[in-house]
């Protein structure tokens, strides 16, 4: 039964994090009363359009099946793990995918819950991912790491809580340390030695000890304790071992173009 859900607003945020090669995805949701919300990560499936699908669909319908596809993800290699509210792929012969989470409320993950996208036509993708209950609003932040064949996942993932917000401090195998805050409203955020009045704080340390980051709706900079003049609301950060700050502003996309004049019909000549 299908129910429709007039009161939801849902925003993603994403951030490629270039020197750890990974993502992080932010969801933040507002809504007018309760629901129950399941956050689904698609993954290519070693099958397409299953038996029972096949017979139930006149396009399909005692049609041969499509042949196992090897190269792709079996079901029992999505794995959930509820304790660390993580799914790590482990396919043998191709690269995986770890997702951590952190949440600004509880997750409840089920290990070997795994959904199929029902399209006969197009054909299908596993789904797998958190759910959770949330009032009024919630703010989720995923970590997406690319492993290669046989590579390490992270070192460390440690989610933090934030007021109306979360985030998260993790280690990559390459020795980056990663500290992200992310709140629904710009407030005070901390990450180690730098802190915010922002929506976003991210920052992330090499083993050289330089410094690179982002601030999104950015009004306050401190780093080490001495107040940074933001040039723009909106900066990728770098901070030397010698604690010099340069700065590169984010220039978001244009609001929607608008054509004018408001018509759609012509009877004569008009100037555009």
């Amino acid at each position: 039964t299908s129910v429709f859900i007039d009161d939801v607003a849902h925003g993603r945020q994403v951030i490629f994090l270039r020197g750890v090669g990974g993502w992080i995805v932010t969801d933040r949701i507002r809504a007018e009363k309760q629901h129950r919300y399941h956050l689904l990560w698609s993954f290519d499936p070693d099958e397409l359009n299953p038996e029972e699908w096949r017979e139930t669909d006149w396009r399909t319908r005692g049609k041969k099946p499509p042949p196992k596809r090897d190269f792709a993800y079996a079901k029992d290699q999505i794995v959930a793990d509820a304790v660390s509210s993580a799914i790590r792929t482990a396919h043998p012969g191709r690269p995986n995918l770890s997702i951590h989470h952190a949440a600004s409320l509880p997750l409840t993950l089920e290990p070997g819950r795994v959904l199929q996208n029902d399209d006969v036509m197009f054909g299908s993708s596993y789904r797998a991912g958190p759910e959770f209950l949330a009032d009024r609003e919630a703010v989720v932040a995923s970590l997406l790491y690319p492993r290669r064949v046989a590579a390490a996942d992270m070192s460390s993932f440690d989610p933090v809580r934030l007021a109306r917000g979360a985030g998260f401090d993790a280690v990559a195998p390459s020795g980056e340390t990663i500290r992200y805050r992310a709140v629904l409203e710009p407030g005070a955020l901390s990450a180690g030695d730098i802190e915010a009045t922002a929506s976003v704080l991210l920052a992330v340390a090499d083993k050289t000890g330089t410094v690179t980051g982002m601030v999104l709706d950015g009004t306050r900079l401190v780093i080490a304790g001495k107040a940074v003049e933001l040039p723009h609301s909106d900066v990728d950060f770098a901070v030397s071992s010698d604690v010099h700050v340069s700065f590169t502003p984010i220039r978001r996309p244009l609001s929607r173009v608008r054509i004018l004049p408001d018509a759609d019909v012509f009877t004569d000549a008009v100037e555009v």
